[in-house]
């Protein structure tokens, strides 16, 4: 679960992804323990769109499986998406980027 409507702690970052430098740091402001679980889902997930992106012609349900294969965390697996959510998911990606190309 995401914290933003009852958490304030924010941390302001400039957009040069190469050369990245905190304006405002407010992390020392967290309203609630940290959700290593939730943070993983997150990576996981990014790292799917990333592979749809990069492999348009594959098919999504193959990118969701090979990127699946490698989470062994119960907790991560069950937080998770259902599967139908995140093929679309890696559909959509997939399509956008070849359509923005």
């Amino acid at each position: 679960m995401l914290h933003r409507n009852n958490c304030n702690a924010r941390c302001v970052t400039n957009v040069d992804f190469e050369n990245i430098r905190i304006l405002t740091d407010g992390t020392a402001n967290h309203l609630h323990p940290p959700n290593v679980t939730e943070a993983r889902v997150r990576q996981v997930l990014n790292g799917i769109r990333r592979r749809g992106r990069g492999n348009p012609t594959e098919s999504p349900g193959s990118v969701v499986r090979q990127d699946l294969a490698g989470v062994h965390n119960e907790q991560i697996i069950a937080s998770l998406p259902q599967r139908n959510v995140v093929i679309r998911m890696v559909s959509y990606h997939s399509t956008s980027h070849v359509l923005n190309q």
